[in-house]
């Protein structure tokens, strides 16, 4: 298949485009044959565009796209099962070494940033 794939790769790209969008149109109308499954793909396609011209990766929100309704559910199934009692994630020393990582991780660039402002401001007045 190697073969096959380095010759398509010697298609122009004025042809080869074209083409990809055609499949792509084709193949998110032809899942349930619904304009808002290709309506959604144009948006998802705009924002991943978006996203690579503004510096974010653009994997991260596929993954969350495909996780999150996965997420939910554990969620929902792990809430109900304790009676709506948030203590159920910190009562395991494993899941409460994951939540303190995660807490950690969502504070460490907010503390970097007041500590830099703070560092030039210091800076700024001292000299």
């Amino acid at each position: 298949m190697i073969g096959i794939f380095v010759n398509i790769l010697r298609v122009p790209y004025s042809i080869l485009s074209p083409l990809i969008v055609a499949v792509c149109f084709i193949g998110a109308f032809s899942v349930d044959s619904r304009a808002t499954d290709v309506l959604m793909m144009v948006l998802f396609g705009l924002v991943g565009y978006l996203m690579g011209k503004f510096g974010y990766s653009p994997a991260p929100l596929c993954l969350a796209y495909v996780l999150g309704p996965m997420l939910e559910t554990s969620l929902r199934q792990t809430l109900i099962m304790s009676n709506g009692s948030i203590m159920v994630f910190f009562r395991r020393p494993m899941s409460a070494a994951f939540l303190s990582c995660v807490i950690l991780i969502l504070i460490i660039p907010l503390l970097r940033k007041a500590l830099w402002k703070g560092y030039t401001y210091f800076k700024r007045v001292s000299s």
